[in-house]
C-alpha cells in the first residue's frame, strides 16, 4: 500500500519546528506523542506519525563516507552518531569513525582503506556505552513490532541490522547473499519514528538511511519481514533508556 512512501510523501519542518503532536498515551516514564500527516496515497490521505521523524530528516547525517579518514563503510558509525546527536550529544561522523580506529571497534581493510568501517553488533554497543549510554541487542526473532515501535515512540535511540535492498521496492535482486546464496544482513539504520493508519494499527517506520542518503526512509511490515526477520544477522540495537523525548534531547551535549 506504501510503495509511494518516500521523501515526498511528508513535508517535512524546519529543522528546528517540532510538528503539531497530540499526547495519546501514557508510558511508564515518556509521554508518546503523535501527529496526523496528509500522504501522496489516494487509498490513504493521512497516515500517523509517531515520534519527530521529519526533525531528524532535517539534523541527522544522512551521507555517510564523506569523513576525514575516506571510510565509506561506515553504516553502523554513522547510526551510532545519530543516536549520539538524537541524544543532544555533539558527536560527529568524523569522532566516531576515529574512536573507531582508535578502539579497534570497526573493520579495517589494509588493501582498500575505503572499504573499511563496518561494524558488528558488539562494536556500536560499545561505542554508545563508552559515552554513557548504555545499550543491547535483540535478534529479529526475539522483536515483535509493537514492542520496536514503543521502543521508538518512547525515546530510545534504535538502530536496525538489515538486509537494505530487501526492504526497497524493485531493488530485490541486488540483496546481499552469502557464499551459500543465503541471505543476511548487511547494513545498518537509525530508526526515527513510526507510521500508523488512522486506527492506529502499525504500517511501518522511518529510517536515517546514511547509505542510501535518505533522511525519512518508509519500511513497510512486509518489508520488515523480508529484509530483517527472514535473513540471516537481522538485530535490533536499543537504548536502555530514552536518549530523547519527542526531539528534546535529554543527554547533555
Amino acid at each position: 500500500m506504501f510503495e509511494e512512501f518516500s521523501e515526498e510523501l511528508i513535508d517535512h519542518p524546519e529543522a528546528n519546528d517540532h510538528p503539531e503532536s497530540e499526547e495519546i498515551a501514557e508510558g511508564e516514564s515518556m509521554k508518546k506523542s503523535f501527529h496526523i500527516q496528509e500522504t501522496n496515497n489516494p487509498d490513504m490521505p493521512e497516515v500517523v506519525i509517531g515520534g519527530v521523524p521529519e526533525l531528524w530528516a532535517e539534523t541527522m547525517d544522512s551521507y555517510q563516507g564523506d569523513n576525514e579518514y575516506g571510510i565509506r563503510q561506515c553504516c553502523g558509525l554513522v547510526s551510532t552518531s545519530n543516536l549520539f546527536q538524537m541524544a543532544g550529544m555533539d558527536l560527529t561522523e568524523d569522532d566516531v569513525v576515529e574512536y573507531a580506529l582508535g578502539n579497534n571497534r570497526c573493520i579495517i581493510d589494509w588493501f582498500d582503506w575505503s572499504e573499511s568501517g563496518g561494524t558488528e553488533k558488539e562494536d556500536v554497543e560499545a561505542i554508545l556505552e563508552s559515552h554513557g549510554i548504555e545499550a543491547e541487542t535483540y535478534e529479529a526473532f526475539e522483536v515483535d513490532y509493537e514492542e520496536m515501535a514503543g521502543w521508538i515512540e518512547g525515546g530510545q535511540g534504535v538502530i536496525l541490522g538489515h538486509n537494505a535492498y530487501l526492504t526497497m521496492e524493485g531493488m530485490e535482486d541486488y540483496a546481499s547473499t552469502n557464499a551459500y546464496g543465503q541471505l543476511f544482513a548487511d547494513h545498518y539504520v537509525a530508526m526515527t519514528g513510526t507510521v500508523r493508519d488512522l486506527d492506529g494499527n502499525l504500517l511501518g517506520y522511518t529510517v536515517c538511511d546514511s547509505g542510501f542518503h535518505d533522511g525519512m526512509r518508509f519500511i513497510s511490515l512486509d518489508q520488515m519481514d523480508a529484509g530483517f526477520k527472514d535473513v540471516f544477522y537481522g538485530d535490533v540495537i536499543v537504548t536502555s533508556e530514552p536518549i530523547h523525548e519527542d526531539g528534546r534531547p535529554l543527554y547533555q551535549a
